[in-house]
């Protein structure tokens, strides 16, 4: 009973490695697409006063109403942070571990299909190509 167990806590492994590339790949896609909409909204704030910056976010108090003000108070101040930042980035490890998928694997910037791929990043941490590139950019 024990040698069967133990093949299937094998198999489960493998299928665990199999949701973890899945999993990174997501990520990875997940962090372009954030950090391009944080460099937007840095590129708005940059180029537009609080009114302008409010105008974009949705259920805004209206122009008369009496906490706009206010409102507009924090929406400035946001803005001012926004446009002031230094750049958004991730941190050594992500950026390492990251930069080992998007050498295999491009950005999905439109519908494709995918197989190729997700046999790719399965592949790259089952070798633990970004394990170990992670690994590496933590050390240094």
């Amino acid at each position: 009973m024990g040698a069967n167990e133990a093949r299937h806590v094998l198999a489960m492994t493998d299928d665990l490695g199999k949701v973890l590339a899945l999993e990174l790949y997501t990520a990875a896609q997940a962090l372009d697409l954030r950090l391009d909409m944080i460099d937007a909204a840095r590129r708005l704030a940059a180029a537009s006063d609080a009114e302008a910056f409010a105008a974009k976010i949705q259920n805004a108090p209206a122009r008369e109403a009496g906490d706009r003000a206010a409102f507009l108070g924090e929406v400035d101040g946001l803005r001012r942070e926004l446009a002031e930042a230094g750049p958004l980035r991730a941190g050594d490890a992500v950026a390492a571990a990251h930069g080992q998928i998007r050498k295999s694997i491009r950005f999905l910037d439109r519908d494709r299909a995918l197989d190729a791929e997700v046999a790719t990043v399965v592949r790259i941490v089952a070798d633990d190509s970004i394990l170990s590139a992670a690994r590496a950019a933590l050390k240094g």
